[in-house]
């Protein structure tokens, strides 16, 4: 056996256990002769022989007071000594490189072994669906940086894509978005009970730049909206002979929506006919109850328009806000509060504004979706199949067939 000391400098090695770039650096201390290193050295030895990094992620040093906090550090030790060779013959460099290697893979592996899984049941339960997939996905993610174990990495794609899945519908259209998190706003906070939203599309006549045909954009919606259980598409307000204020197209759902419910109290013989109302949820068309309010869910951006001179006229505003009431979708870092107490009308009618912050942003946008057809690039899973075929068999923003 060589009796050479061997300092750090000259035995450091790096390899990469699974062949790619993640490496393990094995530093073989000076002082220690090397031919006489055995797994009780390893592990009892109180000058450091041995340590090694793991993506600086993981550190153990001695193998005996490990700065990750292990599940279970005795069947670490207890692994680690079955999977370390009784003793580490080295006689050449090669040798040196070859023990090391085998050294720090059988540590990697007693380690993975060691630590738990993380598994979907450790995460809050009473988060919604997404944000309990968000945060299994982090906390898989950690798991595989530190272990490189490949059931973590698989688990992370996994994730990732029933992450897509679930998030796709709600990617579709920003407005679509803002109506989800609108409703889960006011159901947490026991308010009122939402039995359905309404796309109202804005009247040919808006005269807004690039607005394509009412019925274009009916269709469309009605591609977009035909899985959705509670979202429903209006064409009233399209169907006018010209462009409608927003608060008259407000009160024309809500006196119909209501008219339906005090039909439904009377005899069956009176019951208004509803089946060309086709925006009407199901289950409204038959129940009995009190009155239904409707409400405008917009962006911080429309809330601060009503300080607009000529924009908004205080009949607007005073309708809109005081009889049916506002669901204002912000982002973080927004102080839409500070607006409604600049504004005397809007501080008027501050209980009916609901604020609502939305805390995983989407930058998913109409005009960006436009845009990238004009250009002729890809949209999908943005949209719906249905729509993007819709778009390139009518040639709408510029696109063609293809």
């Amino acid at each position: 056996m060589s009796e050479l000391e061997i300092s750090a400098p000259q035995c450091s090695t790096h390899y990469s256990p699974a062949g790619n770039s993640d490496v393990l650096d094995i530093v073989v201390h000076k002082n220690i002769r090397v031919s006489d290193v055995i797994v009780s050295d390893i592990l009892d030895s109180d000058h450091l022989p041995i340590a090694f990094h793991i993506l600086d992620h993981v550190k153990i040093r001695n193998l005996s007071e490990p700065i990750e906090k292990f599940t279970d550090w005795e069947r670490f030790q207890s692994l680690a000594s079955e999977l370390i060779s009784p003793k580490l013959e080295i006689k050449s460099w090669i040798e040196a490189d070859k023990a090391a290697r085998d050294f720090a893979a059988s540590i990697a592996s007693a380690y993975r072994l060691s630590t738990s899984k993380v598994t979907l049941s450790d995460i809050n339960n009473d988060l919604p669906g997404l944000d309990r997939l968000i945060k299994y996905k982090q906390r898989l993610r950690k798991c595989w940086q530190e272990t490189r174990d490949a059931a973590c990495k698989t688990a992370v794609n996994w994730v990732t894509k029933s992450i897509r899945r679930m998030t796709r519908k709600r990617e579709l259209e920003r407005w679509e978005t803002k109506i989800e998190i609108a409703r889960d706003h006011l159901h947490r906070l026991h308010y009122c009970n939402v039995i359905g939203g309404i796309v109202s599309p804005v009247h040919d006549a808006y005269g807004k730049k690039e607005l394509l045909s009412a019925t274009h954009r009916c269709e469309m919606l009605r591609q977009a909206l035909k899985n959705s259980s509670w979202i429903r598409l209006s064409d009233w307000e399209c169907h006018q002979e010209g462009w409608t204020r927003t608060r008259l197209v407000l009160q024309y759902h809500q006196n119909q929506l209501n008219s339906i419910l005090n039909s439904n109290n009377e005899s069956p013989n009176k019951r208004q006919r509803c089946d060309d109302l086709l925006w009407i949820p199901d289950d409204l068309k038959f129940r009995s109850g009190g009155p239904v309010q409707i409400k405008l869910l917009c962006g911080a951006d429309l809330l601060e328009s009503f300080a607009t001179p000529g924009l908004w006229t205080d009949e607007d505003i005073d309708t809109i806000v005081g009889q049916h009431g506002l669901v204002v979708i912000t982002r973080e870092g927004n102080n839409p509060n500070k607006f409604i107490y600049e504004s005397d009308l809007l501080t008027k009618y501050q209980s009916n504004i609901n604020i609502v912050t939305e805390w995983i942003t989407n930058e998913v946008s109409s005009t960006k979706i436009r845009r990238a057809l004009r250009r002729s690039e890809s949209v999908k899973y943005l949209l719906e199949e249905s729509v993007i075929d819709y778009i390139h068999k009518h040639g709408l923003y510029s696109t063609k067939d293809k």
